[in-house]
């Protein structure tokens, strides 16, 4: 049996689902090249120039030598990519249509014999059709079919994007994250234009939202950047009184660090007895080298960045803590629960929990007053399902103290906070370069909050090219920025860097 002009017309194209498209009498022939060819031009030369289907014929008869491949690979694995491939340089308002009468003439190559012959081939070749692989190819008819498709010729792209990312296709939304994914990419690629001509000192590329578009992304992952204030900001250590700690504890914090620049062959002089002052604070200075600074975690699509910019904080302060009492031998890092920031009041009276955005000080004072922060094995991140409160009976890490540097901190302050009190909770505002950021010295200023803000880890300092940057932990994955981090340019308070949040603590 071959594809007749009927066929087309009474029972591919009008077929609302794969999953009723049951033809009659069943399919058994095997897939011919030449034959379909000619099915094709008789099909070409009966039907309506008008029709749709007489187009995506056309656009089949162009393409008979993939047909002749999907009809004769060595297994169902390869017909699901390579019919992935084909649909993906369909015309969208055709591709419906087109995917299903593609679809039906790959069916004719599996019949009884093609199934026979596969089961007398030994289990290396795998060649013909393998049960194994009909989930995979049912689930392809059910991609084109449920969604609706309209694909574009972003397609493969769409497809390695998600792998990249490891991301699973969804049914129910492939269309509409695919027409996302190809508006973001298509801002992606001016903004990368602009960059490289005003000669940025950054780059730019894919993240794991490039299917959320930007209402999406504000309202799932970024927070309002009023929620960076608190009254509780001025019940913090102020700075004078920050300096205080920071200087009890300056020569034995000088001690440690300069035996373990020693011992890993530090010549930079990154560490060399640190005084506050201009002249007197090392030119670079980075906490990850030191071993203290935890990995970068994923919030996914959760506002929950300042759960993670505290919880990273008091992974630092442990780590530090640990470093110094045994003098940089016995550092001990621990992966502490971001979930359990659900438990404070604020949070927890909603449904969001912790992906309901809280101050930095706030959650800062919960640690403090509560009996502290458990390990990320006692109450395990989700965004999904119960987002009630984790209250755990074991905590590690409890705040004694927190400090705000206030708004009015010099670039040296920081520093100063940074390389004496650990790293240093941040809020920047936000920007599409920023989501976009690849890696580099980023610059590309904030005309203002409308796009929301986010809170991140502040761990060191450097330079390059003469140009003086913060280094920033954030928590959108390895795959943002470089590995995880950011560099952002130093002195011009970029994106309110130097004068939102800053706050650090001390722990018991």
């Amino acid at each position: 049996m071959f594809i007749t002009v009927s066929y087309v017309k009474d029972v591919i194209c009008k077929s609302p689902s794969i999953e009723t498209f049951n033809p009659d009498p069943p399919i058994v022939a095997k897939c011919h090249a030449s034959e379909t060819k000619e099915e094709i031009e008789k099909i070409c030369g009966e039907l309506n120039d008008d029709s749709v289907c007489n187009d995506v014929v056309k656009f089949a008869k162009c393409h008979v030598d993939q047909l002749e491949k999907l009809c004769h690979a060595e297994n169902m694995n390869k017909i699901v990519i390579d019919f992935y491939k084909l649909l993906s340089k369909i015309d969208p308002k055709f591709a419906r249509c087109a995917g299903e009468v593609i679809m039906a003439m790959n069916k004719v190559s599996f019949g009884d014999d093609s199934a026979e012959k596969s089961d007398e081939k030994s289990d290396e070749s795998k060649e013909g059709f393998d049960p194994k692989y009909a989930e995979a190819y049912a689930r392809a008819a059910r991609l084109l079919t449920n969604a609706g498709w309209e694909l574009g010729s972003n397609f493969d792209e769409f497809l390695a994007y998600q792998k990249e990312f490891g991301f699973k296709l969804d049914e129910n939304r492939m269309a509409e994250e695919l027409k996302i994914f190809e508006e973001n990419e298509k801002e992606l690629k001016e903004l990368q234009e602009a960059a490289e001509k005003e000669k940025a000192t950054y780059k730019l590329g894919r993240n794991q939202y490039m299917m959320l578009d930007d209402d999406e992304f504000r309202e799932k992952v970024l927070v309002d950047s009023k929620s960076f204030d608190s009254p509780l900001d001025k019940e913090a250590v102020d700075v004078e009184e920050a300096k205080k700690l920071w200087d009890e504890g300056r020569e034995e914090q000088n001690d440690w660090l300069q035996k373990m620049d020693e011992e890993r062959g530090e010549t930079t002089g990154q560490t060399t007895r640190a005084r506050r002052g201009a002249n007197l604070l090392p030119e670079t200075f980075d906490w990850r080298n030191y071993g203290v600074i935890s990995p970068v975690k994923n919030q996914l699509e959760c506002s929950s960045c300042w759960a993670f910019t505290t919880v990273g904080l008091m992974e630092a302060q442990h780590a530090i803590k640990t470093g110094k009492a045994s003098n940089g031998k016995n550092i001990e890092l621990l992966d502490l629960a971001e979930q359990q920031m659900g438990c404070m009041n604020k949070a927890k009276a909603t449904p969001e929990g912790v992906c309901n955005p809280q101050p930095t000080a706030d959650a800062l004072d919960f640690l403090k007053d509560s009996n502290g922060i458990g390990l990320e094995t006692d109450a395990p991140y989700h965004i999904t399902g119960d987002m009630g409160c984790y209250q755990i009976n074991n905590p590690k890490v409890r705040v004694s103290k927190y400090i705000w540097l206030g708004e009015n901190a010099s670039v040296d302050t920081i520093k100063d906070a940074v390389r004496q009190g650990g790293p240093i909770a941040i809020a920047m505002l936000f920007n599409k370069d920023f989501g976009f950021y690849k890696g580099g010295i980023f610059s590309k200023e904030c005309p203002d909050d409308s796009m929301g803000g986010h809170a991140m880890l502040l761990v060191g300092w450097g330079k390059e090219n003469d140009i003086p940057y913060w280094i920033v932990k954030n928590s959108w994955g390895e795959k943002w920025g470089e590995n995880g981090f950011m560099k952002v340019q130093m002195g011009v308070n970029l994106c309110n860097i130097e004068t939102r949040s800053l706050h650090q603590a001390t722990i018991v």
